[in-house]
């Protein structure tokens, strides 16, 4: 690989993302060997007249030209940069925390008995025994040790006269425990810990770093009972960890921009709010009026509906109502003539056919 180049997005029919241009070489000049650059071209694009799907955007002629020269300079610059292999590159470690468990027989664990494949195979006959010995267990106990309680189990079973066969043992097991981070370490016969595998996670340590070096600064601190699987290598150096390689384009050119001062957004929305308030002035009342518009052909002093579906074409325009001030209500211009009040209740008169303003609410 000699370079990688980010194109603008926007740039296809079908899809709107980002999209790259890998620049592969069997045939590397000696300056370029052991390194690859980055070129990101995702600024150099040009607004179309007219949109094709999801293609809004096109690379002109002159862009292209000076893409090309960036990289046929293979030098650093704001849009160019030149990085060793390695700095891609990183070893992909599993790392294991212990399994921990406590077991207790309560009647909602050992409902769950029945929902265990290995005891569903066995007949009835065999099946409600078992139930009978677990039950046969103090259901307030909480054992925060395995072996305490499979002694515990094998006890209750023996005094039944049963002996059970290893899955059948393990699904007792798994039915009567939960997670519990306080409880004992889970160990095998050879008195290693059992791993956890819902607490399994993966760490993406650089090439050019020790593994064990990394696991002791970034992951010890945070999880002290944790420890690398070993047995995870890779399969051409033998070494632990999987080794892949990232390109993360996108973080090499990032640049933060800080956010304003607290004191220049507080002056904007002071600014903001005076201008509301100005807006919300009606001849010294603090409300905007609603107008509610009804066509003529409804009766003359008829309070408009509530009900939208029985007041077909009526809408409500928050306008000044003062003389001279121009409305439009369902995009017909209005023009309001005088203001009165009657009865209490301000109305406007609208000189406009086909359209009569029965309530001004203030």
């Amino acid at each position: 690989m000699e370079a990688i180049v980010g194109l603008p997005t926007d740039l296809f029919y079908n899809t709107g993302i980002a999209t790259y241009v890998w620049i592969l070489s069997n045939h590397k000049p000696e300056e370029r060997r052991r390194q690859v650059q980055l070129i990101n071209a995702s600024g150099r694009a040009s607004k179309m007249r007219k949109p094709l799907g999801s293609k809004r955007q096109f690379v002109a002629d002159r862009e292209i030209e000076e893409t090309v020269r960036l990289y046929g300079a293979n030098q650093e610059s704001e849009e160019s940069k030149l990085f060793p292999v390695e700095a891609f590159g990183y070893r992909r470690i599993t790392v294991e925390r212990p399994l921990r468990l406590n077991f207790q027989a309560s009647p909602e664990r050992q409902a769950r008995l029945d929902d265990e494949k290995p005891l569903q195979k066995l007949e009835e006959a065999e099946r409600e025994p078992i139930k009978d010995a677990c039950a046969t267990l103090d259901p307030e106990q909480v054992f925060a040790n395995r072996d305490a309680f499979n002694k515990a189990l094998k006890a209750a079973l023996t005094e039944e006269g049963l002996k059970v066969g290893t899955l059948v043992q393990k699904a007792i097991l798994n039915t009567l425990s939960e997670r519990d981070p306080e409880a004992d370490i889970c160990r095998d016969k050879k008195g290693n810990p059992e791993p956890d595998a819902g607490l399994r996670d993966n760490e993406n340590v650089p090439l050019d770093e020790s593994v064990f070096d990394y696991f002791e600064r970034e992951v010890k601190p945070h999880v002290p009972d944790a420890w690398i699987d070993e047995e995870k290598r890779d399969p051409l150096d033998g070494r632990i960890g999987i080794v892949g390689f990232v390109v993360p384009l996108n973080r090499h050119f990032y640049k933060f921009t800080p956010p304003r001062p607290l004191e220049e957004i507080d002056a904007d929305i002071k600014a903001c709010n005076d201008r509301i308030k100005q807006m919300n002035v009606f001849h010294g009342r603090d409300e905007v009026p609603c107008i509610r518009v009804l066509p003529r052909r409804e009766r003359e002093g008829q309070r408009p509906s509530t009900d939208h579906r029985s007041c077909e074409s009526w809408s409500s325009v928050r306008h000044g109502c003062g003389p001279g001030h121009g409305l439009r209500a369902l995009g017909v211009p209005l023009f309001a003539a005088s203001r009165g009040s009657t009865g209490g209740s301000d109305r406007c008169r609208i000189n406009h056919p086909g359209v009569q303003v029965h309530q001004a609410i203030l």
